[in-house]
């Protein structure tokens, strides 16, 4: 059940991008960001569902979703990251802007990459268990 409700709820966040934006070609960056993002927001729900072995460390994160944030939290969070992620690369590129779309997608990867391997290397594996 905790494992299909992970699988559920990474993919409600992927989707939720894809939807918000109006079926758009996403970049190759930004559709790297939000895979990622997807497995970081899984390995996420394992923090909330096992608040005895796991506490969010992010400083970021953690003040906006809690140490010991509920599933609720973390998948709003997840949704709301990944659909202003979205919004700022498109507002990037139809401004014209594309090397610092391309700047911003390859941090944000990098970042969420790094999030993602430490959170595998505490044990919360790569969400879809």
């Amino acid at each position: 059940m905790e494992t299909n409700f992970a699988k559920i709820g990474s993919l409600a966040v992927l989707s939720s991008a894809l939807l918000a934006s109006g079926c758009a070609t996403l970049s190759p960056g930004e559709v790297s960001y939000q895979a990622l993002h997807a497995v970081d927001v899984a390995q996420t729900v394992e923090i909330a569902r096992n608040p005895a072995r796991f506490q969010e460390v992010d400083m970021g994160t953690r003040a906006l979703i809690g140490e010991h944030p509920s599933v609720g939290g973390v998948l709003a969070w997840g949704v709301a990251n990944a659909v202003g992620h979205y919004a700022i690369d498109d507002y990037l590129y139809s401004h014209n802007h594309p090397k610092l779309a391309l700047f911003f997608e390859s941090a944000s990867v990098a970042f969420v990459a790094d999030t993602v391997h430490n959170n595998y290397k505490i044990g919360l594996g790569y969400g879809f268990r």
